[in-house]
């Protein structure tokens, strides 16, 4: 199982726990999901040219790639 986030318009909207098995069967509905753990994406992250950023406090950070 993993928290996954689901991205639409290179936005994330929504955080689901998920089976990896059955990410295959959202995607083909044509969601896209990333796991949150790489990147410790939350909710109104957004993908601008492949970066990942946040708002916090009105500034936009881009966010690093956590080590686990």
């Amino acid at each position: 199982m993993i928290n996954a986030a689901v991205i639409q318009n290179d936005t994330v909207t929504n955080i689901i726990y998920i089976n990896e098995s059955n990410m295959a069967l959202f995607q083909a509905q044509g969601f896209e999901l990333l796991d949150t753990g790489p990147l410790g994406l939350a909710l109104g992250d957004r993908r601008e040219e492949g970066v990942w950023y946040r708002e916090t406090d009105g500034i936009q950070t881009a966010l690093p790639i956590l080590k686990a």
